[in-house]
């Protein structure tokens, strides 16, 4: 059975109190200077519990987090994190916070859990940009303006995975919230159809107040 609403939310001062620059625990390597990294190439992430703790401020704030996040699920709604950090550190904070919490034993991240998935940057490169050669070729025009054409390519990367999802469930995107604290983010998630894009001003109390209000309107 499909979801009744789906409920998107940035990580970094939507969700958490702090930020965290998109990779959470990655094992820094004062050596080498870079960082640590598998076989494979992905980061060695380890997030303590001090580190998730101060993330979201306090344990009480991370109860209040997957006490919204629980209401969601209870009101027949799922939720996903599309971060424009690196996925495993993003879900590795999110766990080692329920963790710190005595919160989700079993998980909290993953199919049928309170957050059914997290999406965002794959690797530490794709932070600052998401689209691989036509990213760097928009990046390298751009010059003194990298930083700006970087956030909008992430705005752009943020509508499609979530346009991903609905598409997967078949759901309009009238079914969908989006709480993100970059203005960028929610404009282009407007423009391209997401009525329910919500700009959170207050880190992680103004998202659980948004979330609250959707909630009371079903």
């Amino acid at each position: 059975m499909s979801p009744r609403l789906f409920f998107f939310f940035d990580l970094d001062l939507t969700l958490t109190a702090a930020h965290t620059g998109g990779v959470a625990g990655a094992r820094f390597d004062e050596e080498a200077q870079d960082y640590e990294r598998d076989a494979d190439g992905s980061l060695v992430v380890d997030v303590s519990r001090e580190e998730a703790v101060g993330a979201f401020g306090s344990v009480e704030n991370i109860r209040l987090v997957l006490d919204t996040l629980r209401s969601i699920t209870d009101a027949g709604g799922v939720s996903f994190v599309v971060t424009r950090g690196v996925v495993g550190c993003a879900t590795a904070l999110l766990e080692r916070a329920a963790a710190a919490a005595g919160r989700q034993e079993g998980g909290v991240v993953g199919d049928g859990k309170l957050v059914e998935a997290v999406l965002g940057a794959a690797t530490d490169l794709e932070v600052q940009n998401p689209f691989g050669e036509a990213g760097e070729r928009r990046l390298a025009s751009a010059q003194e303006r990298a930083h700006r054409v970087s956030t909008e390519m992430w705005a752009e990367r943020k509508v499609e995975l979530m346009e991903q999802v609905l598409r997967r469930f078949a759901a309009p995107n009238a079914d969908a919230y989006f709480f993100d604290d970059t203005a960028a983010n929610v404009r282009e998630a407007r423009r391209r159809g997401f009525e329910n894009a919500v700009l959170v001003t207050e880190p992680l109390v103004g998202t659980v107040k948004g979330v609250r209000g959707a909630l009371r309107l079903l």
